[in-house]
């Protein structure tokens, strides 16, 4: 399987165990943001998954960058999912959702920040 197949496994899991902690919080009426945690939890593994499949390094510093993306978009949908919480079953679908949609977009985003870093490096090593 080529890295983009074993990418998409590594995303595919994340956004699942997204969907399932949003799924679990959705059944907390009002406890929208209750996943935060467990989401900086997935995303980090996330991140790490994905540079070992680079063989690439990983530094705090990257990590806090890339988190920072998934923060930003997190917020975004935090109040939604929150509105949303207080429906019973309805607000915990939507919510997983919701994380499902967004761990994906971040999954992929991180890819191509690695794919970019590996094909920088490959162009520095052609010209060594």
């Amino acid at each position: 399987m080529d890295k983009k197949g074993k990418a998409k496994e590594i995303i595919d899991h994340a956004a699942i165990s997204a969907a399932s902690s949003a799924a679990v919080a959705g059944l907390l009426a009002g406890a929208g943001g209750a996943d935060v945690v467990v989401l900086t939890s997935i995303y980090t593994k996330l991140i790490y998954d994905l540079a070992q499949l680079f063989d690439a390094p990983v530094t705090e510093d990257m990590i806090a960058n890339l988190l920072g993306l998934a923060t930003g978009a997190e917020a975004g949908v935090t109040g939604t999912k929150w509105v949303l919480s207080w429906i019973p079953i309805v607000g915990s679908a939507v919510g997983a959702s919701i994380n499902a949609i967004t761990t994906k977009s971040f999954g992929w985003t991180v890819y191509k920040y690695f794919e970019d870093q590996n094909n920088e490096k490959s162009k520095y090593d052609s010209k060594s």
